[in-house]
């Protein structure tokens, strides 16, 4: 229901806020769906796609923007998920 930031294996507990995202959805033999989603939790558009997927279908997740708390906002790594 949302894309969130963790830290794994971290000294202390720093908590990001994810602020948008770009969600692209490539099905076979289809067009990419692509949406911009404002905050972490799926809404609008990247609502819509993300309950789309079938097995075999993959989702990325570019542009990933959180805010930290010194309030500094960084852009995240690209991840993606393949469907099974």
């Amino acid at each position: 229901k949302a894309v969130f930031a963790m830290l794994h294996d971290f000294d202390f507990d720093a908590r990001f806020n994810v602020m948008g995202f770009e969600m692209t959805l490539a099905q076979k033999g289809q067009d990419l769906q692509i949406c911009t989603n404002r905050g972490g939790k799926f809404e609008g558009s990247c609502g819509g796609l993300q309950g789309k997927a079938k097995v075999g279908d993959i989702y990325y997740f570019d542009n990933i923007k959180a805010k930290g708390p010194d309030a500094t906002t960084r852009t995240l790594p690209s991840i993606s998920f393949k469907i099974k």
